[in-house]
């Protein structure tokens, strides 16, 4: 935790570790109140108090004066405003994102509005009124039936997506910020109920071998047809990329090698901010497939888009599409574009076993084995081990 600090703004008020308080003296007695505006609304950017706090001061000294004590509003908590806390994460996100590439600008809006939604529809002036309670009251609220009593286990999704995307604004990485901004976490925010599942997720399974056919029969005709859709789909195809890796990969990631082939190497999103060490993904690229991969991209970056919300954009506004129509339901393959990467690592694994289809991946053994194989579909073939 860091020391208390306390500095004199001016005479009746002080700053205490980021929080503005008045103090006032009357008769050998102390009377001291948090100031009733707080952070941008109480200082400049100069640090001097703004017409609004001291109006507040006045008003304060006034009551001290005249011993009109019960006009004093007591000091509210120390906990942060919702809006304040939003502030200092989009912030430290800008800060990461220039660091890590990661959290993505959009990701941290959504976040942010999720969390601002929730604040408000709980009513919570400030971070400690969001209590476990208050949360799960709100989530029982948003999981009413329809009319006809369905959409249920619809707005049950929503709901516990709404407060996962809330709660990324005190992950991990955010604590040295707010720690630096004297912006503390009351303890209620790490008491948020979690949903019950009903089990375990469902282990990979193969699609029909005639939708696989079907895809890849699809996925070969885009180079001609839609170059950028086709290199969009050859980084999950090929190297079984997430789209958001794939958004943020550059040509100076594949390393030339000896033989003239070449070394795709990056480090998935899913670990690079992680307090581990985080997996580094090292593939060997045919040259060949490069230079057609060269052909069909960007200049800095693989894929074209004058951002990465506009590459990221390409998976999600124009693959998801095309496979749904291909006969990726919704209903069972929730991320369409997502099972060409599943593909991938099933044919790694099936072909050259749990070591590669880990390096692939970027996961670690036991979730390749559960969610991204299916071991009733081994193509591996036998091996007599008399004759090894």
């Amino acid at each position: 935790m860091p020391q208390r600090t306390r500095i004199r703004i001016e005479k009746g008020l002080y700053l205490v570790n980021g929080i503005v308080y008045m103090e006032r003296t009357k008769e050998g007695r102390m009377h001291r109140r948090k100031a009733p505006v707080q952070f941008s609304a109480a200082l400049n950017r100069r640090r001097e108090p703004t017409p609004d706090l001291r109006r507040a001061y006045r008003e304060f000294s006034d009551a001290v004066e005249n011993e009109r004590f019960r006009d004093l509003k007591r000091a509210r908590s120390d906990a942060p405003t919702p809006e304040r806390l939003a502030e200092v994460y989009r912030s430290a996100a800008a800060a990461e994102y220039a660091k890590h590439e990661q959290p993505r600008p959009a990701t941290v809006r959504n976040n942010v509005l999720a969390f601002l939604a929730l604040a408000k529809d709980i009513g919570a002036e400030r971070t400690d009124a969001m209590t476990a309670a208050a949360v799960e009251a709100w989530v029982a609220a948003r999981c009413v039936a329809d009319g006809d009593g369905g959409g249920m286990e619809r707005r049950r999704v929503s709901a516990w997506s709404t407060l996962n995307q809330a709660k990324s604004l005190w992950a991990r990485w955010t604590a040295p910020y707010y720690e630096r901004a004297n912006v503390f976490l009351p303890a209620c925010l790490g008491k948020w109920p979690v949903p019950k599942l009903s089990g375990r997720t469902s282990k990979y399974e193969r699609p029909p071998e005639e939708l696989r056919r079907a895809t890849f029969a699809w996925y070969e005709g885009l180079e001609t047809s839609e170059p950028a859709l086709w290199l969009a789909c050859t980084l999950m195809t090929q190297f079984a990329m997430r789209p958001v890796d794939a958004a943020a990969l550059r040509w100076a990631d594949f390393e030339r090698r000896a033989d003239g082939n070449l070394t795709l190497r990056y480090v998935p999103s899913k670990t690079r901010m992680s307090a581990e060490r985080p997996r580094t993904v090292r593939w060997p690229v045919d040259r060949a497939l490069h230079g057609r991969m060269a052909a069909a991209g960007a200049a800095e970056h693989v894929l074209p888009g004058a951002d990465a919300a506009a590459r990221y954009a390409l998976y999600i506004r124009e693959v998801n599409p095309k496979m749904r129509a291909l006969g990726w339901a919704r209903a069972r393959w929730g991320k369409a574009c997502y099972e060409l990467r599943k593909m991938c690592i099933d044919a790694v694994y099936q072909r050259y076993g749990l070591e590669r289809a880990v390096q692939i991946s970027g996961d670690n053994p036991e979730t390749v084995r559960d969610y991204y194989s299916d071991p009733n579909s081994d193509t591996i073939a036998p091996v007599d081990l008399a004759k090894v």
